[in-house]
């Protein structure tokens, strides 16, 4: 992981952004990891990942 940007700290875990799978767009591939979930969650971008959590925190 020495090559992933550290987006910022999300509840206990963290987000990271991994710069070698790209969107068609261009946007790094994120990664959500905390101490109690086995591996990672990825999403396509950082957007995704936000909005995903947001959806977690506040269903419509």
């Amino acid at each position: 992981m020495p090559d992933t940007l550290l987006a910022g700290y999300w509840d206990d875990g963290v987000a990271l952004l991994n710069p070698h799978v790209k969107s068609a767009e261009g946007e790094w591939e994120a990664w959500y990891l905390a101490p109690w979930k086995p591996g990672a969650t990825r999403y396509r971008s950082f957007w995704d990942l936000a909005m995903d959590e947001l959806s977690l925190r506040y269903p419509s």
